[in-house]
């Protein structure tokens, strides 16, 4: 199946998204179901798996996943500032409670689109030069300076920048402002 990181879709009656969605040829586009994801990041080093985490932590040091979902109250850390974790088909989706990603880094396949539906402290250094777009009505924040190029897009909610130190984006009107 061909998972695609820029769209999720739900099948319940909350309509908010639960999954990402897949094509697959003959029948369309489909929610990834549970049976799809894998449970847990050991040993996994495949870029054509699709994380799902449902709670509590996990520790990374070199991992690279297509997309990950992760369930709210679910966690990842890196095991030390060299652990990688890459989103090969560059995608996240945090499902509602609060999450966090700590320690290490977050690198990006390509173009990377955050579903953030449940409160994210990311306290990693998310590195790439494929941009990133954060969507959902909740909070993510950026508790590490971070230092990614291209065009950051926040298309719902709230990006906070709380590392500390000088917090700056280059910001470009793609709207009409109200006057």
């Amino acid at each position: 199946r061909n998972t695609r990181a820029d769209m999720i879709g739900d099948t319940s009656s909350t309509g908010l998204g639960q999954g990402f969605m897949s094509y697959l040829p003959g029948v369309g586009f489909q929610v990834l179901t549970a049976n799809e994801l894998l449970g847990s990041i050991t040993g996994m080093n495949t870029s054509t798996a699709n994380l799902g985490l449902t709670g509590g932590g996990q520790t990374f040091t070199t991992t690279t996943v297509n997309t990950a979902t992760l369930a709210g109250g679910a966690n990842l850390t890196g095991f030390n500032t060299g652990s990688i974790f890459t989103l090969g088909g560059s995608g996240l989706l945090v499902l509602p409670g609060n999450s966090t990603i700590s320690g290490g880094q977050v690198s990006q396949g390509g173009q990377t689109y955050f579903h953030i539906l449940g409160n994210l402290n990311f306290n990693s250094y998310f590195i790439g030069t494929n941009g990133l777009s954060k969507g959902g009505a909740v909070t993510m924040t950026f508790s590490k300076a971070q230092v990614f190029t291209g065009t950051m897009t926040v298309t719902q909610g709230t990006l906070v920048l709380s590392s500390g130190q000088d917090n700056t984006l280059a910001v470009t009107t793609t709207g009409t402002a109200v006057t």
